[in-house]
């Protein structure tokens, strides 16, 4: 009957049951045992025994004996140290040391400056940064120390660097494809590594020695449900980020093949693992040859605008959350963006409209001037939309620190309706624009503007009802507006003709858009207002539209009349001088 010695007791064991004990890590090589056939009369330690020594190469057995004799867990000191560190040096920086300022302004992780500013170290610098040191810092490190400690336990070494580097890789992810803002604090790796302590217990179960299992596992959900309810009840927490490095943590513990389960050589691990660290570098090259396939995109409406264009998905804000610039909607890839792509309408006044595109030279730096500082200068734009646009482009130089910007606009003019689109971008030292460009080009291509949305309302409206007195004088109102005048003036005229309540405001119109544009109708023998003249003569403005449309058909001597009949009612108005100096106008001009 063999005996054995373990934990201050001496009990008979079977050899079968010890076999099995042995090989589920349960007993320490130390533990002594007698049995004849093996050991003689003597006491002998079980991992001295050659009929052992299978059963102690058993992964259980060799997680056991790693777990009682595990080595310092240098890799869960160095990077819980790491972290410490650059907390406090991040106290000194906002106490004035600016020497690092620098990389804690642009460290945070996120898709815009892995992507766009082709920060691909930020999932990991990003772990560096904290908002405060009391509560973030010290709140994560305290996981990531007892976590990190216990996974370096029963993973070892190599197996921590796949876990941490797991987790921040899948927490970037979850980041940059989850929300549009970014993230600093190392809670991605305190998740990753809870998830992984965690994983552990799971894994491998009743391999774990009984005296190991509460700190994994089952063992450890409490301490995990704290953590959690604690992330539930903080504002301002990145739960995507949490998501991610828990999703990390928990593939690298369950991929990973420790040491105990496995012989081969840890050093084919390094440059897998190399290339993971280094995977970030892929994105910004892949978006710049791609652009747009690394999101999806809907097709947005813009109902006060009369377009629609497609919107990447990231650029698509929530809810009540949209932006605007210089009253025209606008959309970013994050709330820190500088960067922007917009897509307006503007209603302008004939008088502007009279100098062709009123928005361009001067007048357009003043508009942006009082968005985006620095000094504007005009550069060569490039190619417009298409029929009917025109490009323009301006760059504002910053001072010296501050960034330069790069504005882009197009332009298509549509009666008093001014269509513009473009985007915002901010250049380099070699003037060169970053990877939104040719997103934002991939925007401009999508803008379809249709007719503006006052111009449809009331054709609409029109439609249903076209013998309206009030609904005919509308559309004709909405396409003068839009620039489409031959079809207004017949509107107008239709109006008189039905002689409704309607026909004075009609007349009055019709004679401003005949004034204004005197090609659309000539003037027959006898102008059609002219009896509308003669009925109503205390119609000062009548009288003031009819010698302009006069005046422009160079019927002189008609409008002379006309400004006669008004100085003969009342020879001391003022708007005698405004009609006596453009009769005399075309007096001179025919007399030349």
């Amino acid at each position: 009957m063999a005996e054995l010695k373990y934990d201050g007791a001496t009990v008979p064991v079977d050899l079968n049951d010890l076999d099995e004990r042995v090989r589920a890590g349960s007993l320490p090589a130390t533990a002594q045992l007698r049995h004849a056939p093996w050991t003689g009369q003597e006491w002998r330690l079980l991992g001295e025994l050659p009929e052992l020594q299978d059963a102690f190469r058993a992964p259980g057995a060799r997680l056991s004996q790693r777990l009682a004799h595990a080595p310092t867990s240098w890799a869960a000191i160095g990077v819980s140290a790491l972290i410490l560190l650059f907390g406090a040096l991040q106290v000194i920086t906002e106490m004035g040391w600016d020497a690092l300022l620098p990389f804690y302004e642009n460290a945070a992780v996120g898709f815009d400056p892995m992507a766009f500013e082709g920060r691909f170290w930020a999932p990991y610098s990003s772990q560096l940064v904290h908002a405060n040191f009391a509560v973030h810092l010290l709140g994560n490190l305290s996981v990531i120390a007892y976590s990190g400690y216990r996974t370096e336990r029963a993973l070892g070494r190599d197996g921590y660097a796949v876990v941490a580097i797991l987790s921040v890789l899948f927490g970037a992810l979850f980041v940059a494809m989850g929300q549009r803002g970014t993230v600093i604090g190392s809670s991605v790796l305190a998740f990753g590594l809870l998830a992984a302590q965690l994983t552990i217990g799971f894994r491998f179960g009743d391999t774990l020695p009984a005296s190991q299992r509460r700190f994994y596992g089952f063992g450890n959900l409490l301490f995990a449900a704290v953590i959690l309810a604690g992330t539930l009840t903080t504002p301002n927490v990145s739960h995507a980020a949490h998501a991610g490095g828990f999703v990390g943590g928990l593939l690298g513990a369950l991929l990973w093949k420790p040491q105990f389960l496995s012989t081969r050589s840890p050093k084919a691990l390094w440059p897998i693992l190399g290339a993971l660290l280094l995977s970030p570098l892929l994105l910004g090259p892949l978006l710049r040859v791609m652009p747009g396939a690394l999101w999806g995109g809907e097709r947005v409406d813009l109902p006060k605008v009369g377009a629609s264009l497609q919107v990447p998905s990231r650029f698509i804000a929530p809810p009540g959350k949209g932006i605007t610039v210089r009253g025209m909607p606008a959309w970013r890839s994050s709330p820190n963006s500088d960067e922007l792509f917009f897509c307006g309408l503007v209603e302008l006044d004939w008088e502007r409209v009279a100098q062709g595109d009123p928005l361009v030279g001067g007048v357009l730096e003043d508009d942006w001037g009082r968005l985006i500082e620095g000094s504007p200068r005009e550069v060569t734009p490039p190619p417009s939309r298409g029929p009917a646009w025109s490009a323009h482009a301006l760059v504002f130089d910053g001072e010296e620190g501050e960034p330069d910007y790069l504005l882009v606009e197009h332009h298509r003019l549509q009666g008093v309706w001014l269509n513009r689109v473009g985007y915002i971008v901010t250049l380099d030292e070699d003037e060169q624009s970053g990877a939104r460009t040719p997103i934002f080009e991939e925007m401009m291509t999508s803008v379809e503007v249709g007719e503006p949305p006052e111009l449809a309302t009331v054709r609409s409206a029109h439609l249903d009802n076209p013998i309206s007195e009030r609904k005919r004088l509308d559309l004709a109102r909405a396409l003068y507006k839009v620039g489409d005048m031959q079809q207004a003036d017949a509107l107008f005229a239709m109006v008189i003709a039905q002689g409704g309540r309607l026909t004075g405001t009609a007349v009055l119109e019709r004679l401003e858009l005949q004034a204004r544009f005197p090609e659309v109708h000539t003037l027959g023998e006898v102008p059609w207002f002219e009896e509308a003249v003669l009925d109503y003569p205390g119609d000062r403005r009548l009288a003031r539209s009819a010698v302009s449309v006069l005046v422009a058909n160079d019927r002189c001597a008609e409008a002379r009349l006309v400004h006669q009949g008004l100085a003969a009612e009342r020879p001391e108005a003022v708007d005698l001088v405004t009609t006596a100096a453009a009769v005399l106008a075309c007096e001179d001009r025919l007399g030349g």
